[in-house]
């Protein structure tokens, strides 16, 4: 039976592969015709290029001579490029104008001009044409085929001369059967037709007569609608032909040509061959399958009646029938059969006696220790009504610490601590009487007692059995110390800030209304304190996250140390802590715990080696007085803390009603900033920077303002920036005067005035973003303004922290082409350690400093001696918020390189600014009256 299945697949898998083989041969053939193509079209292109350099001398004498051009030499060179291929059709050359000057035809065909220059010939518009405009820029062309009343034919064209500069296009018409004439014989020898088309699905040429001219759409079929549409390179299928006859086509795609070659070979010349060696084992097959099917037959009827007796045999012994037994057979597998049959009963039989013997002993023994083995895990033990250990399991022992047979014997009490011991005895008792136990089959949770002397927590279950007549009580135990542990370690979690170890907002809470009712009761007096961190941010965002944390727990560690026992401090989250000062006997207590807060917390810390200064602003809430409840309390501490940080911050509040008035202010402006970008409130002025020496307008400064729709009132930067910065608006903020300067940047540029830089404050969040360098590219490239046309303004408290990474991204602007300004220089940290590392172009002196130029020695030594410094640096320096002559003629006098102020022009709206363009004496009159 295998042979019979076996023998017709064999000649099914051998049909498939020569079919295969024969295709993939298909394949091959038309692959080599278009490698045949693709060289031929490149050997055309070398022997254009290998007329180059004679080319070339006879252009460059003919410009050296004034025009005189050598046609003959010209002529004698093209007309050498026929001798070497078939394939060339006509030759022209052009001069770098686009004019003919000599134009050849194959002589077979027609005879070159005689004069050389092109005559007869439609070379109008050949300046415009690709195939002279492509090597004109130094690279060689390749058009698309096209009918010609002599065939199909194409055009290559290459530059004459260097391709830097060419001095000339050589272009010549290719025929399209001449590319691939070398092969035809050998393709029409093997029966197959090939015929190449366009990317249109054209016909362009064949291997021979199809009864189809040249130039005929053939998208009808679908082997070609497909090549010209998905560009397949090995794209097969089986359909009719063109000459009607079913074919398998094989289609291959030449990328650089965009040419299509198919190939069609009748179905018949392929599997007529195939069939015909394949009939010998088709007949084979036939006659083994004849003969297994006799021998089957046979085979069949000679197993089939003992197969029958012994199945009836094993349907008695399910049955429960012992007494049959199998006869021998002839058949030896039939035989062997009846043996195992035999032998199995009779090893049943005697099994069946085995059984019923060591039943009742194996009985006897289940109960007594079924359920001491079956948990290995938990403890079993088994005890009398006088609680006296008959039997356990070894974890049992494990778990009160006992060897291995320590627990027989022993009293239960022993197991338990002394005050479970007297409980436990009147169960017993209970028990007796009545025959029922208060926990019997409930899970408890008591303690035991280990060996050693520890108190631990387990859970039993107790049940009870009567053994050989006696009652007796089984206990199964589990030690759940882990447990309890996990327990109380989730329980300090819910209620525990996990970095500090202090209680959370929750535990808090729940304290601060205990402390509440106890203090009502007592009518006495409680303090809530609510404190945020000074300039945290900054410092969490330019140290990082761990230096961050390591300063949150330093916090807490010097609160705790200032308050007394009873009282609780408390982290919500993030730099936010609580403070819950109970029986406070006089509220003028509560500012001497509050300055011995304030002092401690800003006492420099050293963190991971560096030493930093924090302070903290603190809003103190009182009952009751300020609220009845937790949730008042904790609302008015808080905004009594934000009027701290508006008051300086490092400093403390008590609340009071007109603040909440305030706070609900910064909502309003967080509302509004939130809407701002959308409903078009925010706009964009501009104040002036002039040059120190000559009073020319070279720059300016954006700054943003918030304007009311209604009435066009306009909100400093000053009453809505804080705002944007605590509440993360300040990065959509940021991202739109970035925008808005730059294309009112480039409209003025645009319009005719004279370019000037743009400077743009960025914020320490702003700077951080990872994205903020690909903001700025972006920015630049969609309004159109130069790199160079861009400041980016900083303070020094953005260079703070991660220097590499600074470093890094300055760079990134700079080689961008974006220069930086350190805004507001001297008033903030670490300027001279950094500025020495930062790649600056220019610094801006805070008006702090100018404003008292003339009345302050202190204030000159300070701005002469930064202006020295920022010059030996390479740096500029821009003085802000100049606004008399005096402090314009002492400026110019130690060197400042630009000026900023109100006495140049206030900020102004940005078509007001454009009369500074037109009018620049009125920026000028001061510096000329100074000089």
């Amino acid at each position: 039976m295998p042979v019979t299945i076996l023998v017709p697949g064999i000649g099914w898998k051998a049909y498939t592969w020569m079919l295969d083989s024969a295709l993939e041969m298909q394949v091959k053939e038309i692959r080599k015709v278009r490698d045949h193509i693709e060289h031929e079209i490149e050997n055309l292109f070398v022997l254009l290029r290998g007329k180059n350099d004679a080319l070339a001398r006879s252009l460059n004498s003919a410009a050296g001579n004034k025009g005189s051009i050598d046609y003959g030499s010209l002529r004698q060179s093209i007309d050498s490029l026929f001798d070497d291929t078939e394939s060339l059709h006509s030759i022209t050359l052009f001069g770098r104008d686009g004019r003919a000057l000599v134009h050849r035809d194959r002589p077979a065909v027609g005879k070159g001009t005689a004069a050389g220059i092109g005559q007869g010939q439609d070379f109008s518009g050949m300046p415009s044409r690709p195939e002279f405009v492509v090597p004109m820029h130094g690279r060689n062309y390749f058009g698309t085929p096209y009918r010609g009343e002599q065939g199909s034919f194409f055009v290559i064209s290459v530059p004459v001369g260097p391709k830097s500069a060419p001095l000339g296009v050589l272009s010549a018409s290719v025929e399209v059967g001449g590319v691939w004439s070398e092969v035809e014989k050998r393709l029409e020898d093997r029966g197959a037709l090939i015929y190449l088309v366009d990317s249109r699905g054209v016909l362009l040429n064949s291997s021979r007569k199809i009864g189809r001219p040249e130039g005929t759409l053939l998208t009808n079929l679908n082997i070609v609608r497909r090549l010209i549409a998905q560009k397949d390179r090995n794209n097969s299928e089986r359909y009719e032909g063109l000459h009607g006859e079913e074919v398998f086509g094989t289609g291959v795609f030449l990328e650089v040509l965009a040419w299509g070659i198919i190939s069609e070979i009748p179905v018949k010349h392929i599997t007529g061959p195939i069939l015909k060696a394949l009939i010998p084992l088709l007949a084979l097959g036939f006659m083994l399958f004849s003969v297994c099917a006799a021998f089957g037959i046979w085979l069949i009827s000679r197993v089939l009646k003992p197969i029958g007796e012994l199945s009836s045999a094993f349907a008695s012994v399910s049955i429960g029938d012992y007494s049959r037994e199998m006869a021998p057979s002839s058949v030896a597998e039939i035989d062997t059969l009846a043996s195992g049959f035999n032998a199995m009963v009779s090893a049943i039989t005697q099994r069946k006696e085995a059984l019923r013997n060591s039943e009742e002993a194996l009985r006897k023994s289940e109960t007594k220790y079924r359920l001491i083995h079956e948990i290995s895990f938990d403890g079993i033990i088994v005890a009398d009504i006088e609680s006296c250990i008959i039997e356990c399991n070894r974890s049992a022992e494990r778990i009160f610490g006992y060897e291995d047979g320590e627990l027989n014997g022993k009293n239960l009490a022993e197991l338990m601590p002394q005050e479970f011991r007297e409980r436990h005895f009147a169960g017993v008792r209970r028990f007796c009487e009545t025959g029922k136990t208060h926990a019997q089959g409930q899970i408890v949770e008591l303690q035991g007692i280990h060996k050693n002397g520890n108190i631990f927590p387990i859970e039993l279950v107790i049940s009870n059995f009567d053994l050989n007549g006696k009652m007796v009580f089984t206990g199964t135990i589990r030690d759940i110390t882990e447990r309890k542990n996990s327990e109380e370690s989730i329980k300090h979690m819910a209620y525990h800030d996990h970095l500090t170890g202090l209680p959370n907002r929750t535990l808090f809470k729940d304290r601060l209304e205990q402390v509440l009712l106890r203090e009502t009761w007592h009518k006495r007096t409680a303090a809530v304190l609510f404190l945020d961190l000074d300039r945290f941010k900054i410092i969490n965002d330019t140290l990082g996250h761990a230096f961050g944390d390591e300063l949150l727990k330093e916090v807490a560690r010097r609160l705790q140390k200032c308050l007394r026992e009873g009282d609780t401090v408390a982290r919500l989250g993030g730099d936010e802590f609580t403070v819950l000062l109970q029986g406070v006997a006089h509220v003028d207590d509560i500012p001497l715990v509050l300055e011995k807060i304030l002092n401690t917390i800003k006492r420099p810390m050293t963190i991971s080696g560096q030493e930093v200064l924090i302070s903290t602003s603190i809003g103190v809430s009182i009952f009751p007085d300020d609220g009845q409840d937790s949730d008042t309390l904790l609302k008015n501490a808080d905004t009594a803390m934000y009027r701290a940080k508006s008051e300086g911050k490092n400093n403390c509040q008590f609340y009071a009603p007109a603040m909440s008035t305030k706070a609900a202010g910064y909502l309003k402006m967080e509302h509004r900033l939130s809407k701002a970008i959308d409903n078009g409130d925010l706009t964009v002025h501009y104040q002036p920077e002039v040059d120190t020496k000559t009073g020319e307008l070279v720059g300016v400064e954006a700054l943003v303002r918030l304007m009311d729709q209604g009435d066009g009132t306009l909100t400093p930067p000053g009453d809505f920036i804080s705002v944007a910065e605590e509440t993360g608006l300040i990065i959509p903020l940021s991202e739109w005067v970035l925008r808005a300067a730059c294309e009112q940047n480039k409209a003025w540029q645009s319009a005719g005035y004279p370019p000037i830089t743009v400077a743009v404050n960025i914020s320490p969040k702003v700077f951080r973003q990872k994205n903020f360098i690909q903001t700025v590219a972006d920015t630049l490239r969609e309004t159109g303004l130069k790199p160079e046309h861009l400041e980016l303004e900083i303070t020094e408290e953005t260079m703070m922290g991660n220097t590499e990474e600074t470093i890094e991204k300055m760079n990134a602007f700079r080689e961008l082409g974006v220069r930086f300004v350190i805004d507001d220089f001297g008033t903030g940290y670490s300027s001279l350690s950094y500025i020495k590392m930062l790649p600056i172009e220019m610094l801006k002196i805070d008006r702090s400093f100018v404003h008292d130029l003339s009345t302050s020695s202190d204030d000159k030594a300070i701005v002469t001696a930064i202006i020295r410094m920022a010059h030996s640096m390479n740096i500029e320096v821009v003085a802000e918020g100049v606004e008399t002559e005096e402090q314009v003629a002492y400026l110019q006098s130690i060197g400042c390189d630009k000026l900023q102020g109100y006495l140049l022009s206030r900020p102004v709206s940005h078509d007001k600014f454009e009369e500074l363009f037109k009018e620049p004496i009125c920026i000028n009159k001061y510096l000329k009256d100074a000089i």
